[in-house]
């Protein structure tokens, strides 16, 4: 789940340009800020206790095979890879949206003008109603890039509510408020979700 997410650093959303601005300030080897839609291994503005920083969206996989981009919110604590830097090293992912694959049927017309169904892979994306960004609850470790050790983050998952679990049964645990602030000093989550918005594209 939440395979990408958007950070849309339009001026008018004044809290993410300074995120942007002070990530972009700190940067260093040439590395490349997304600000538009992240994916996994790209390089992101994120915030911890300390402050803005980029981090790498995602843990190296097992044997170096492919990247970890997820940590179940119910199980961190049972799970080596999670637990030590739920402890210490918590942080937070400001976004505009996240986007998710689910099924829908489409039609194909084809030549001999027979219609016919067809499920096909539709891509939604989910956005806060009245808010033009959020937070989403995250953990980091610090891996090999280059000749540095620098930081990568995974994002936290939680069971999905209402609003995304006909597309999905997971989704990204989503901060607000004083949230922000229990989840990068205390580690505490809230256990509930705001409904979002659903939009194909």
């Amino acid at each position: 789940m939440c395979a990408r997410y958007t950070v849309y650093s339009k001026e008018e959303i004044m809290e993410l340009r300074q995120i942007i601005s002070e990530v972009e300030r700190l940067l260093f080897q040439g590395q490349t800020l997304t600000t538009d839609e992240v994916r996994p291994t790209d390089i992101a503005p994120v915030v911890t206790k300390d402050g803005a920083c980029a981090m790498k969206w995602g843990f190296p996989g097992i044997e170096g095979k492919g990247v970890i981009r997820h940590a179940r919110s119910e199980t961190i604590w049972e799970k080596k890879l999670f637990s030590e830097a739920a402890a210490s090293r918590r942080c937070i992912i400001p976004a505009t949206g996240f986007f998710e694959w689910g099924e829908g049927n489409v039609q194909l017309s084809l030549l001999d003008t027979v219609h016919q169904a067809k499920m096909q892979k539709i891509k939604f994306l989910f956005t806060l109603p009245g808010s033009a960004m959020f937070y989403l609850a995250g953990l980091y470790s610090y891996y090999a890039l280059g000749k540095l050790a620098f930081p990568h983050f995974v994002i936290m998952t939680a069971a999905a509510n209402a609003s995304v679990m006909d597309v999905h049964d997971r989704m990204p645990v989503i901060l607000r408020g004083g949230e922000c602030a229990a989840w990068l000093t205390d580690g505490k989550l809230s256990g509930t979700s705001p409904l979002l918005l659903k939009k194909a594209v």
